[in-house]
């Protein structure tokens, strides 16, 4: 597989899902982009080398972007 393709297409797609899908199941904010961080750090021993922290980090923070995201439109909603 082209690392090219996983790291910006795979990898951020996967990220929004999983991120999207936790929300509703973990309604606190910070529960998603930790997991993020854990699993994709375990990553990054596993089968990367040390430079990918770098994506571990812009994960991490789409995955915080998603949750906030959320979290802003469930509490639009539910003044509205």
């Amino acid at each position: 597989m082209d690392l090219f393709l996983l790291l910006f297409l795979i990898c951020p797609v996967i990220v929004l899902i999983l991120s999207a899908a936790g929300f509703f199941l973990f309604p606190k904010w910070y529960v998603m982009p930790l997991v993020t961080f854990a699993v994709f750090t375990v990553l990054m021993f596993v089968f990367f080398n040390q430079s990918f922290i770098i994506w571990v980090v812009m994960y991490t923070c789409l995955s915080a972007v998603i949750t906030f995201l959320f979290t802003f439109i469930r509490k639009r909603k539910l003044t509205a």
